[in-house]
């Protein structure tokens, strides 16, 4: 799996759970072997 196949998934995973009612993108960025994502969630 690579990382922005990996991102993704988290991001999926935000979606579709019961308990995060809201959430924001705030920063990302993926580099070769590398990826990060900063997210606000409203609970």
């Amino acid at each position: 799996m690579n990382v922005e196949a990996y991102l993704t998934a988290i991001k999926a995973k935000l979606v579709n759970s019961v308990i995060i009612k809201h959430f924001d993108i705030v920063q990302e960025y993926v580099i070769r072997e590398q990826g990060f994502f900063r997210a606000r969630l409203t609970l």
